[in-house]
């Protein structure tokens, strides 16, 4: 029966590392199809907030992409981060130390992509959510509030996402 657990449980890590590994190069994807408003310059960043198993594989591809001609940049931030807002990218991840409503009033009006991965977030303010289907990594947008940060998504991203609408609960 231990091998059984032990297999069980090598097969749940080899998983979630492989979907950490995908959800690293679906952030990094994101940041080609969408449009911060103009007058950016300097270093395109990428903030993690809370902890995620996504933040090895940001720092490794990082080293090796650029966002247009900026040079990409991961950080960790903290919810009293005066760099919360300055960030291009926001990634959520377990403990935050902020609930996802606080967050969305916090970033209101500032150009941040949020990115979570946890059941509901889209609908209540995230920009981008993780989701699994049939087994398959695949992600949500609320088309409102990627309108609210100011921020333009092309249609092609857009047409691979399953949109939410943050007035349906």
């Amino acid at each position: 029966m231990l091998s059984l657990a032990t297999a069980t449980w090598a097969q749940s890590a080899e998983t979630a590392e492989r979907l950490a590994r995908f959800k690293a190069v679906f952030i990094l994807n994101f940041a080609e199809y969408v449009t911060w408003p103009a007058g950016g310059s300097g270093d395109f960043v990428i903030g993690v907030l809370g902890e995620s198993p996504v933040t090895t594989y940001l720092l490794q591809a990082a080293q090796k992409r650029t966002v247009g001609e900026r040079t990409v940049h991961v950080r960790s931030v903290t919810k009293t981060s005066d760099s919360l807002s300055t960030v291009h990218i926001l990634v959520v991840g377990d403990k935050p130390g902020v609930t996802i409503d606080e967050l969305s009033a916090r970033l209101k009006n500032h150009a941040v992509l949020t990115v979570s991965d946890e059941a509901g977030f889209a609908r209540r303010g995230s920009c981008i959510n993780f989701i699994l289907v049939d087994g398959r990594l695949k992600f949500e947008v609320n088309p409102e509030t990627v309108q609210a940060s100011g921020l333009k998504m092309s249609s092609h991203l857009l047409r691979l996402a399953t949109l939410v609408d943050s007035s349906v609960e």
